[in-house]
């Protein structure tokens, strides 16, 4: 019995003495030898081994005396590739790489870039930090590296208006262990809205894990005329205290007295009087006697006690806005005809037979005669009806018709609006071809003969067709007034340019019909206007005035409001125009 019990405790020896030996033969003499490369912006490690190594390589988190995996292993057979790529989730400043043969028990490679280096990404350390309330007097900060190789700072903070204001050195009760930092917050007003913030590389992360519950106070104020008023309702007897304070980004800092009372279970009132309000203070709150770490800041809307004084302006600057849109509105809707007036006589020309072009000139002649009462002459509607010179189109033709008018307009100091159109391009043409067939002498004579008063206009008419009968027979021939209406425009426009007296002629297009590059190169240094956006140029070239005397007292308010109107009105007259016109 005794020989077999020797005979197994020897093998027992021999197995654990030789059992290292044997492992040793299937490891390597020397440890791997690699080398790796950092990727920060795609947060991997590239890793390169010698060739005929067989090894796995991984990627791993250190602490003290081990080394956590960051990311699966990878094998590298170099037969095959020397090199693996493996991507970790943190980018952390305690990464290590590390290399080892296939058989687990053989030594390891481990190399660590960054162990005394600052947090490559502050971001990652927090989302790696786990914070932990471990009772009612022990808070936890726990990390994947060791603390004391970061430089942070923890604070306790108050959170309001998305802000955290720091009201305590959370370090002075703050225990560093390797992957963890304790706090002891046995003495720390527990309020929800009592945070713990730690700092790092300029970067913050708070956590707030107290409750409503865990608090044994609570406080509320009210800003009156008198001041502010703080009311305190506490669940223990406790001495409480409360003073003035500037808000800042980061701090509160004290501008007034320090006011305390004690107080048994119940309610405690402070007053607090607020000398400036436009600084606008706010008040910090706080347990004095048994001392708790960490104060309350409440800031009044200090706006409120104002909202009288807002309402009053706000309505008196209401009705003042009601009573001269009263009175604008009367002044506008009796028409500005009884404010505003164009003094000079306007011969408005039509150019086309098309209907929208007939009613946009109808429009225009209506707006101009009924808004800004303006003397219109238009053949359209001396047609039958008699003009203001109480003669007809049909009485004397429309040729001696045209003239007349032109003349008046023009010793009136008076415009010429002609409507251009694309038919008014081509008539245009038509009109240079004749007008260049026809012999000087003819042109001379038939210029030179032009009544210039309106009582000869029956003889003239007559005259010119007996004269010119064999020579022009289609004088007269159209059947509307339109076209010889527009011809004879155009002998006159022709004759006034080399007058030099063509200053009182302006052209008006109408938007999507035609453009200015439609009217001939002879015409183009006369003023142009395209309806309906630029009517109020064309009331400006008419010369608006208003009817107020220029030597009136207030003239200058006078031309300010007339100003107004003429934007009023062309906005208003070009939605007429524009409406017409579809």
């Amino acid at each position: 019995m005794r020989l077999g019990t020797t005979l197994a405790f020897i093998v027992v020896v021999y197995l654990l003495l030789e059992s290292p030996r044997l492992t040793q033969l299937h490891c390597p003499k020397d440890l791997p030898e690699f080398n790796f490369t950092l990727n920060e912006s795609s947060k991997s490690v590239t890793i390169y081994v010698e060739p005929g190594n067989h090894v796995y390589v991984r990627t791993c988190y250190k602490r003290l005396i081990s080394c956590q995996d960051a990311a699966p292993k990878v094998f590298i057979d170099s037969t095959v590739s020397q090199s693996a790529v493996i991507t970790v989730p943190y980018w952390l400043s305690c990464l290590c790489v590390e290399v080892y043969s296939t058989n687990t028990d053989c030594r390891r490679s481990l190399k660590c870039p960054s162990t005394d280096s600052a947090v490559p990404d502050v971001n990652d350390f927090w989302s790696t930090m786990k914070v932990k309330l471990e009772s009612a007097n022990s808070l936890t900060m726990i990390s994947r590296c060791r603390s004391s190789k970061t430089e942070i700072s923890t604070a306790l903070c108050w959170k309001h208006d998305g802000h955290c204001t720091v009201v305590f050195d959370l370090s002075l009760v703050e225990q560093v262990h390797e992957l963890k930092r304790e706090y002891d917050i046995s003495a720390v007003d527990k309020h929800p809205q009592m945070c713990v913030q730690w700092s790092l590389q300029g970067s913050q992360n708070i956590s707030c894990s107290f409750t409503s519950e865990m608090s044994s106070w609570m406080a509320d104020f009210e800003l009156k005329k008198q001041g502010l008023f703080v009311y305190i309702n506490s669940t223990v007897a406790a001495k409480f205290s409360v003073q003035l304070c500037k808000l800042s980004q980061t701090t509160c800092e004290p501008t007034g007295h320090n006011h305390s009372l004690n107080t048994e279970q119940g309610i405690a009132t402070f007053h607090l009087s607020v000398l400036s309000a436009e600084e606008r203070p706010c008040v910090q709150v706080w347990q004095s006697e048994p001392a708790l770490y960490g104060r309350r800041i409440m800031c009044p809307n200090y706006s409120r006690s104002r909202y009288g004084v807002y309402v009053v302006t706000a309505i008196v600057c209401v009705l003042i806005v009601i009573v001269l849109s009263v009175c604008f509105h009367s002044l506008t809707k009796k028409g500005t005809a009884g404010w505003l007036h164009v003094p000079r006589p306007i011969l408005l020309v039509c150019s086309s037979e098309d209907s929208v072009h007939i009613s946009a000139v109808c429009a225009l002649a209506s707006i101009l005669q009924g808004e800004l009462g303006a003397t219109v002459h238009l053949a359209l509607w001396a047609q039958s009806v008699p003009s203001e010179c109480g003669i007809r189109v049909a009485d004397v033709g429309p040729l001696p018709w045209l003239y007349g008018q032109w003349d008046t307009v023009i010793e009136a100091q008076g415009i010429i609006l002609i409507m251009w159109s694309l038919e008014a391009k081509r008539a245009y043409k038509n009109w240079w071809s004749e007008k260049e067939s026809v012999k000087c002498l003819h042109q001379k004579d038939y210029i030179s003969q032009r009544p210039h008063n309106l009582e000869d206009f029956p003889k003239y008419k007559f005259k010119r067709i007996e004269k010119h009968a064999t020579q022009r027979p289609d004088v007269f021939e159209p059947c509307t007034v339109i076209a010889p209406v527009f011809k004879a425009a155009l002998t006159c426009l022709m004759g006034a340019l080399q007058e030099n007296k063509a200053q009182k002629v302006a052209f008006v297009s109408l938007h999507g019909q035609n453009s200015s590059k439609d009217i001939p190169k002879a015409f183009r240094g006369m003023p142009r206007f395209c309806l309906p956006h630029q009517f109020s140029g064309l009331i400006q070239e008419l010369g608006v005035k208003p009817r107020l005397s220029e030597n009136s007292k207030f003239h200058c308010w006078t031309r300010l409001l007339s100003k107004v109107l003429c934007f009023w009105l062309a906005k208003q007259l070009a939605k007429r125009l524009k409406a017409t016109l579809q």
